[in-house]
């Protein structure tokens, strides 16, 4: 046992040997035959390498999955008395193809004025406007023949105001003459005159029961209408109101 002791003791103080470095030249032959060894490839191709793993193949996509409709959405049986909202093209109304019809006012109101203008000469000796309405509404008291007698809805064909001694012609009419000479002349005489050039047509209905007239140039309406009301007592009367209109009043 004292021997062991002394070996270990004598080796914890001896220096143990260093290694013998090995030449260069010894290194590079190590090499140089390491890189000299064959390869055996037969062995190589005895080696089982892995196979790379395949991608994964495309899912086919799946048709959407068509939900059934509540029982709340099945549409009701229709109604046979419903109205559809709109119609059909071939229910539609057709047109009818109805031409507007034209204005009736086609005169010059430069030739209508014209012909208004004429009519302040006529047979001036029996013109007695100046003192109308009161001589034609009762100057004798016999008020069946004059325009007192009249009804309130006849003497409003004519006046939108009238009294003994006031009057306002109907807004259609542009003036009023009252002359103090027969019927008959006055129509078939005294007018032709104040319209020489033109067409003096008797309307066959009259208007509000009195003669009613349509002037008319080259075969067409001039725009001026005249009424012609006979007051006062005979047959034909003895005086004469002359209503001239722009419009005709029917």
């Amino acid at each position: 046992m004292s021997l062991s002791i002394f070996f270990h003791i004598a080796l914890l103080f001896v220096p143990l040997p260093a290694p013998v470095p090995l030449a260069e030249e010894d290194i590079e032959e190590e090499i140089s035959e390491e890189e000299e060894a064959p390869i055996d490839i037969l062995a190589l191709s005895d080696i089982d390498v892995p196979e790379p793993p395949s991608e994964p193949l495309p899912e086919s996509p799946q048709p959407p999955e068509t939900a059934a409709p509540p029982p709340d959405a099945v549409p009701p049986p229709p109604d046979p008395n419903q109205v559809p909202e709109t119609l059909p093209e071939s229910q539609l109304p057709e047109e009818t193809g109805l031409e507007e019809t034209p204005p009736t006012n086609t005169f010059d109101p430069a030739r209508q004025q014209a012909l208004l203008d004429q009519t302040g000469g006529i047979n001036s000796e029996f013109d007695q406007t100046q003192d109308f309405p009161l001589y034609a509404w009762n100057p004798v008291k016999e008020p069946a023949a004059y325009l007192a007698g009249w009804e309130p809805q006849r003497l409003s064909c004519f006046f939108s105001f009238i009294d003994e001694m006031n009057y306002d012609l109907d807004p259609r009419a542009n003036r009023l003459k009252y002359l103090t000479r027969n019927y008959g002349l006055i129509v078939n005489e005294d007018l032709p005159r104040t319209f020489p050039g033109q067409e003096i047509v008797p309307q066959p209905d009259g208007y509000c029961g009195e003669d009613f007239f349509v002037i008319n140039e080259n075969g067409v309406p001039a725009g001026v209408y005249v009424s012609a009301i006979g007051v006062g007592e005979g047959n034909p009367p003895a005086n004469v109101i002359l209503v001239f209109w722009v419009e005709d009043p029917r």
